[in-house]
């Protein structure tokens, strides 16, 4: 696909994602609404969680995936930034595949790093 292409392919995923869940779907026009939807999976996946609800976890992760490449867009490029997007998509990564595993412990786990990079990010954004 071509890299041209990639911005509209990931805004329609999001309309589609949001159509799914009931939400209407409108296109981001800032990083802050996509940080409040992030922050929104963020509870569900711990809801989720809690419950022992793979199948839910393992939606709301894909969806992660596709907000947080949106995210990338609208965030500078400074090290530090990237450094935590990484540290972010690994645990994002870890977490799907213990969900694919059916491995509780390991979503958790990854949860608590995705948290963990989640802080520190928002850190390093309100003090650059």
């Amino acid at each position: 696909m071509r890299a041209s292409l990639m911005p509209g392919v990931v805004v329609a995923s999001i309309a589609i994602a949001l159509s799914a869940s009931g939400d209407e779907p409108t296109p981001p026009a800032t990083s802050s609404v996509v940080m409040e939807k992030k922050s929104e999976l963020s509870q569900d996946m711990l809801n989720a969680l809690m419950h022992n609800d793979l199948d839910r976890l393992e939606r709301d992760v894909k969806l992660m995936q596709v907000f947080t490449r949106l995210e990338a867009m609208y965030r500078s490029k400074t090290p530090d930034y990237q450094e935590q997007l990484k540290k972010f998509q690994a645990a994002l990564s870890t977490m799907s595949k213990a969900v694919s595993e059916k491995n509780e412990k390991g979503a958790s786990e990854a949860y608590v790093d995705m948290l963990q990079t989640c802080i520190r990010c928002h850190r390093i954004i309100r003090n650059p």
